[in-house]
């Protein structure tokens, strides 16, 4: 819902849109041990799509260093993730 929210809120109010992306990354970050979770389909898909949106936000000059930093912790918990389910078998 954050990631949705951040989506909306991106043409209109940068600060607010980098906040909910935010709100939605620490949401996974607070799932990533959670290997009921991490074993499904959808949370895969959800985490795909904040990475996309993302990634589309800090392609723009005027919004560059907020969703920059956010990308980069996306991309770090993706790792993260993997190397649990690697892990874990």
């Amino acid at each position: 819902a954050h990631s949705v929210r951040g989506t909306i809120l991106r043409e209109r109010d940068d600060a607010a849109a980098l906040q909910a992306f935010a709100e939605a990354l620490d949401l996974f970050t607070a799932m990533k041990d959670d290997q009921a979770v991490l074993r499904t389909a959808e949370f895969h898909l959800r985490l795909e799509d904040l990475l996309v949106n993302l990634a589309a936000l800090a392609r723009d000059p005027r919004r560059i260093d907020g969703a920059s930093r956010l990308l980069s912790r996306a991309v770090s918990l993706c790792l993260d993730v993997a190397g649990t389910l690697m892990a874990s078998g």
